[in-house]
């Protein structure tokens, strides 16, 4: 039976992975290698699954490298910078197609926001700025729900950051404030037709449930506004939200009766009456009020209280059956711990990060060029034959030789004359030769011959790698354009894994 894996179980692997980087029991080394030329520098050969591609070839290519710790390993996201005129898409827990979306975006100060709703595809103009990790989320000028999920600091932009990619920095005091199951969005699909509404003050309070409300602008037909919605949004009492139970027009005035008490009004509380937003899900607390155009239709809808625990939630649209019909719309549920609570799954990340720096301390060669960089894992110590694990090696033979001795250039063919032994020049001085490429074994003290010019050395001391030679595993490997070290004392190497 066919099936799909989401985002969590690919989220798992990524984590444990990211564990495995921190075990003592694992020895991970991001290699630099491949010194001669390929055919055209500029256009590097694809990479080939071959055995002998990607273990052998790539193994005998290695020059050095620098193990990888879990502080080097991180959860990436892509790029989408915010930018004025731009419409972002927003998260629907019901869209399947969310990830391959703009629904997120950095802005100018490293700071990640959510696009929790986008003004009904308007263009966004105000960029989200605030760093509020709990209560409302913003609504910018331009109509635009945001949701403040992370800033990314110095050190993480250095280390991960690309014109690409940027690093999840998850926000703790975010993820603790999210709210499980909350209804922080409702949206209207169909504006529908005919709908009224009022607003004004209360002019007399009869009791908790019966209010003479003062507003000329108010319908002078009975029942009218019946099942609607009576919120008192401002001054005394407020907020409190009520259902109407009926509605009276008399010589006395305008009356509202309410389903429910609401205490503490006076004539500085003002209303307003809107067709009422019923929720029926399994959630609980959950409260919101509609609001009418001058046409007459839905315009929108304003959640008041989150809820919580929703796992569904349906809205209907109520009022006077006289006074509108026909206007529907759904509510947007947050992700299962809530928004913030889980910035990698959130954003959708399946991109594994891996970054490392070199430094003069690691001893690599300033003369080295390489065009291949790699991933290899466990590999075996030559001096113990025990699981390596310092935090540099050199995989190159590096002979020392007799002073006044011939230079040979990169890339020349040397055979021992004693020994018979083959390899390839990698770099040479007046007092070493690096060489790769080994066949047999060369002997201290002897001279080697170059094929190409006829040249000879005399080698004195042998230092071996550090590496037993394809030991470990490779895990992963690219062909680049030519890197070269001159003048590089220190230099940040990112890679990037899509799961």
């Amino acid at each position: 039976m066919a099936g799909i894996f989401n985002k969590n179980i690919k989220n798992k692997f990524i984590e444990e992975m990211k564990t495995d980087f921190g075990s003592t029991d694992s020895n991970y080394y991001v290699t630099f290698g491949k010194f001669t030329e390929w055919n055209d520098d500029l256009n590097p050969p694809a990479t080939n699954t071959s055995i002998q591609e990607s273990f052998y070839n790539v193994y005998s290519n290695i020059l050095f490298g620098k193990k990888v710790f879990a502080s080097d390993i991180g959860y990436i996201a892509k790029t989408i910078t915010w930018k004025t005129g731009t419409v972002y898409d927003y998260y629907s827990h019901l869209d399947s197609g969310l990830y391959t979306k703009k629904f997120y975006v950095i802005n100018s100060k490293n700071r990640v926001y959510k696009c929790l709703f986008n003004n009904y595809g308007a263009a966004s103009t105000t960029e989200p700025d605030t760093t509020q990790t709990s209560g409302d989320f913003t609504t910018t000028a331009d109509g635009y729900i945001w949701k403040y999920m992370f800033t990314i600091d110095s050190a993480n932009r250095k280390k991960f950051s690309t014109a690409t990619y940027f690093p999840i920095v998850p926000n703790a005091t975010v993820a603790r404030a999210a709210i499980k199951g909350g209804l922080h969005v409702m949206v209207v699909d169909n504006n529908g037709k005919g709908y009224i509404d009022a607003n004004g003050s209360i002019d007399q309070i009869i009791n908790t449930k019966f209010f003479k409300i003062a507003n000329s602008g108010a319908t002078n037909i009975n029942g009218a506004y019946g099942d609607s919605s009576f919120y008192v949004y401002s001054g005394s009492g407020s907020p409190a939200l009520a259902v109407i139970d009926s509605y009276t027009v008399n010589t006395s005035g305008k009356f509202i009766k309410t389903a429910s008490n609401i205490t503490g009004l006076d004539s500085t509380s003002l209303y307003t009456i809107t067709p009422r937003v019923v929720i029926t899900g399994d959630g609980t607390g959950a409260t919101a009020v509609s609001k009418v155009s001058n046409t007459g239709t839905i315009q929108s809808i304003t959640v008041l209280n989150k809820g919580r625990n929703y796992s569904y939630a349906d809205l209907t649209i109520k009022a006077n059956t006289e006074f509108g019909s026909l206007a529907t719309a759904y509510s947007i549920i947050s992700p299962p711990g809530g928004h913030g609570s889980d910035a990698t799954s959130e954003l959708g990340s399946e991109i594994f990060g891996l970054s490392i720096e070199t430094t003069a301390g690691d001893g690599f060669p300033s003369w080295g060029i390489y065009r291949q960089v790699g991933l290899i894992f466990n590999p075996t110590a030559s001096a113990n034959a025990t699981a390596y694990q310092n935090t540099s090696f050199n995989q190159m033979y590096n002979f020392q030789v007799f002073s006044g001795a011939s230079i040979l250039s990169t890339g020349e063919k040397i055979v021992g004359l004693n020994s018979k032994a083959t390899a390839q020049v990698a770099y040479m001085n007046t007092s070493r030769m690096y060489v790769l490429n080994v066949v047999g074994s060369f002997q201290p003290y002897e001279t080697v011959l170059s094929n190409d010019t006829g040249k000879t050395v005399t080698i004195t001391v042998i230092n071996s790698p550090d590496l037993v030679p394809y030991s470990g595993e490779v895990f992963y490997y690219k062909n680049i354009q030519p890197i070269s070290r001159t003048g590089i004392k220190a230099e940040q190497v990112k890679l990037y894994f899509n799961f």
